[in-house]
């Protein structure tokens, strides 16, 4: 099967990271993946990704799933992800600020189908609406109750 029938199954688009979709899927088991490209920012923007980026190529590699390391400046590659969509898989690190802190940011921004951070085009019916909610519950034991829900979707 290839990658891009497999992402359309999924109900993604096009360029997209399948990867926490696999477990979830339809796809046939024993049928070779793809090989695929995973990007990352070179070692002078942060040594952290390439690193994370060449382990899980090698995990990848043990499954045998072909993951070649592609470690690229940043701006070229930010390039590719949100602008262009020429993307098979993409390393971000999402940690460290206080805005990040509220679930949003991991469930609305990210998989809701309209998100500023949903590039993969996630689109869930279920996730969607309970990302709504969440926006507008005040009461932090059932944001944290929706938060869970949203993941157990995703």
């Amino acid at each position: 099967m290839k990658r891009r029938e497999f992402l359309k199954q999924a109900g993604m688009l096009a360029g997209a990271s399948a990867l926490s979709l696999l477990p979830r899927s339809s796809f046939a088991a024993g049928k070779p993946v793809e090989p695929m490209t995973l990007l990352t920012a070179n070692a002078s923007f942060d040594p952290v990704r390439p690193e994370m980026g060449r382990l899980i190529s090698q995990a990848c590699k043990k499954i045998g799933w072909d993951v070649t390391l592609a470690a690229e400046d940043y701006n070229m590659g930010i390039g590719k992800v949100f602008k262009e969509k020429d993307f098979d898989m993409f390393i971000v690190r999402w940690t460290g600020r206080a805005n990040r802190i509220d679930p949003e940011t991991f469930t609305a921004m990210m998989h809701h189908r309209d998100g500023s951070y949903n590039k993969w085009g996630y689109d869930n019916s279920s996730v969607n609406d309970l990302c709504d909610l969440q926006r507008v519950e005040m009461d932090p034991d059932k944001r944290r109750i929706m938060g869970h829900q949203i993941q157990e979707l995703i």
